[in-house]
């Protein structure tokens, strides 16, 4: 039993930090198109 909510933790840890990863990686890329189109 407590194998499997640690399982099921990491589980959704994992998930999380790869959501958060992929909201972060738009946002960088939103801000790199911001700041390529602000100079030109």
């Amino acid at each position: 039993m407590v194998m499997m909510r640690k399982s099921a933790w990491y589980k959704n840890n994992l998930r999380e930090i790869k959501h958060t990863l992929d909201r972060y990686l738009a946002i960088v890329a939103i801000i790199a198109l911001g700041v390529g189109f602000f100079p030109g």
